[in-house]
């Protein structure tokens, strides 16, 4: 998010005047702000030196920060399997139109996918004989000129593949364990158009459960959901018979079993988050937690303090407050032309360790 940059600098041999602070990672060299992936530090406030006068200025905190404003970049295509285009790009990508020039994709029908990361774009199509070419006009910015996409050829028709999907519940030999507040999910290699809710049976045990449609959902085309108040320590079972799904191919899926259990409670960790100086209903705050390898766990608002976070796995986990100045719900950047500052962060340098069956109390002191 913010580095903050530390230490003790002296200038000497200045003339009187009016200065300001800046620091910068200068990619090119050139002593200039003017690259996208360059970072840039500034301070707020000007220095005003005054003749033959000691200045000594107050502490200066430049908090590094990237605009983010570099276009996304394409960084790979795979058209490995018939029906199936897939785009990676170097960052998230805030909005995507996909725009078809004359070709074979307008005259049969095509879904276009974004990841849950926003840095992926699937492009779904059928019905296309011959391994003909593919191109698309592809916008990431509504201000910037599209980037053209063209494949030479699509996969041969011989390598579309049957349903296959993975889950948190992993399927095959042996039993796997879910948190028993999660929803019980499975990813399919193809979009979903076709759900046959009647047949879908799920066991607690061997007794036969009572599920609603509204249990079951269907996430961005492939992400099927089964949402239920599991039991602690219990034994499930979820059967898709033959057919219960059809997929954007009209394939169906063979019989697929998932045989799981719950954690028990005892088996997490609770981390409790304390804070001082939290200014009273001027400033709102919200609360990252990172794994140890920086994959996010859990974000949510600061709204009481002492916070709560249950349920957390064992293992090593790092925290960051960021203060949530214009309350839209997510940490920003700043933006030097406009010399808007980013929006401060709190993090505690030391790892924080959580335990089974024990809470972790941590108390930050937001200055």
């Amino acid at each position: 998010m913010v580095v903050k940059i530390v230490g003790i600098f002296r200038v000497s041999n200045l003339a009187a005047g009016t200065y300001f602070a800046y620091a910068l990672i200068d990619k090119n060299a050139n002593y200039f702000y003017d690259q996208a992936n360059e970072s840039i530090a500034f301070f707020t406030d000007s220095i005003n030196l005054v003749p033959d006068t000691l200045f000594t200025p107050p502490t200066i905190a430049l908090r590094l920060f990237n605009e983010g404003l570099g276009k996304a970049r394409l960084m790979e295509r795979n058209n490995k399997e018939y029906g199936h285009l897939e785009l990676i790009f170097s960052k998230p990508l805030d909005s995507v139109y996909l725009q078809l020039p004359d070709t074979s994709l307008i005259r049969n029908t095509y879904l276009v996918e974004t990841s849950a990361n926003k840095d992926t774009l699937h492009v779904w199509y059928k019905d296309l004989p011959n391994q003909e070419p593919i191109s698309f006009l592809l916008y990431t910015n509504p201000l910037e000129p599209p980037d053209t996409v063209f494949f030479r050829r699509t996969a041969r028709l011989q390598s579309l593949q049957d349903v296959k999907y993975i889950s948190n519940a992993r399927g095959g030999r042996g039993v796997s364990s879910i948190n028993y507040n999660a929803d019980l999910w499975l990813k399919f290699n193809h979009p979903i158009i076709q759900i046959d809710t009647g047949k879908i049976q799920l066991y607690e045990d061997t007794v036969l459960l009572k599920t609603t449609n509204k249990q079951v959902k269907l996430h961005n085309y492939r992400m099927l959901h089964f949402t239920y108040p599991w039991n602690p320590e219990k034994k499930y079972k979820l059967v898709l018979p033959d057919s219960t799904l059809m997929d954007y191919h009209d394939i169906a899926n063979d019989e697929i079993e998932l045989l799981f259990n719950t954690f028990s409670p005892d088996t997490y960790g609770t981390l409790l988050v304390k804070m001082k100086g939290v200014p009273a209903d001027t400033v709102s705050y919200l609360i990252y937690l990172y794994d140890a390898n920086y994959k996010l766990i859990r974000q949510l608002p600061f709204t009481n303090n002492p916070t709560l976070m249950p349920l957390l796995k064992p293992g090593e986990y790092k925290l960051v407050i960021a203060a949530d100045l214009n309350k839209n719900g997510k940490w920003d950047t700043g933006n030097y032309a406009q010399k808007q500052q980013p929006e401060p962060v709190f993090a505690p340098k030391t790892p924080i360790i959580i335990r089974e069956d024990w809470e972790t109390e941590i108390e930050l002191e937001l200055k």
